[in-house]
């Protein structure tokens, strides 16, 4: 699947994933995982969905806390 949840944040919530598919001019993809944090609101999500400014430099927002690294195609 390129999108869910798995495991368990520090807080009892999944940790949400996606795989950001490379697109024209970007050199790989990107496997997104995060937190909501301690409020439980997804406030990463615009940013982490928006195809064209997604990078390994995304910041998480407010209290969500969570990793963007590059995978093989």
């Amino acid at each position: 699947k390129k999108e869910g949840v798995i495991g368990l944040d520090p807080w009892g919530q999944p940790y949400s994933y996606r795989v950001h598919e490379a697109t024209k001019g970007a050199k790989r993809s990107l496997l997104i995982v995060w937190s909501k944090g301690e409020n439980g609101v997804d406030d990463s999500h615009s940013e982490l969905y928006s195809a064209s400014n997604v990078s390994e430099r995304t910041r998480f927002i407010n209290d969500d806390i969570g990793v963007i690294m590059p995978i093989q195609d």
